[in-house]
């Protein structure tokens, strides 16, 4: 099962990535201040490779008995490991003996958001 991103969270990032793309561009053809033209596009590369990477891996993955976290460092963590699940301001934080998870709900898609919910439900685990 794939929790995917909101599409405007995505857009975000493709719209950055584009204007950064214009004004290192723009800076690089009037020949001002090249350095800053070149941090511009450094930024533009790596706001459409957030934007690609996040489209092609969904924010969170739940396969085999594992939710996987896809970050630029991903974060695993066993179902069957979960102590506590606590929910604050619309986060989730899943904690087992060792590790912390935060899931962020505000950059979920709704539907993905509903069978996520019904995941941590079936747990059958005690909420805060």
């Amino acid at each position: 099962m794939k929790v995917s991103y909101k599409q405007k969270h995505l857009r975000n990032y493709l719209l950055l990535g584009i204007l950064f793309l214009l004004l290192g561009s723009w800076r690089m053809l009037q020949g001002i201040d090249q350095l800053l033209g070149y941090l511009w596009l450094s930024l533009a590369l790596i706001s459409l490779s957030h934007y690609y990477y996040s489209r092609r891996k969904a924010y969170l993955t739940i396969k085999q008995g594992y939710l996987y976290k896809n970050l630029l460092f991903s974060q695993r963590l066993l179902l069957s490991d979960i102590k506590h699940i606590r929910k604050f301001a619309g986060d989730y934080t899943l904690m087992t003996e060792t590790t912390k998870l935060t899931i962020d709900t505000q950059i979920i898609d709704a539907d993905s958001l509903e069978e996520l919910e019904c995941v941590l439900a079936q747990l059958d685990l005690e909420n805060s």
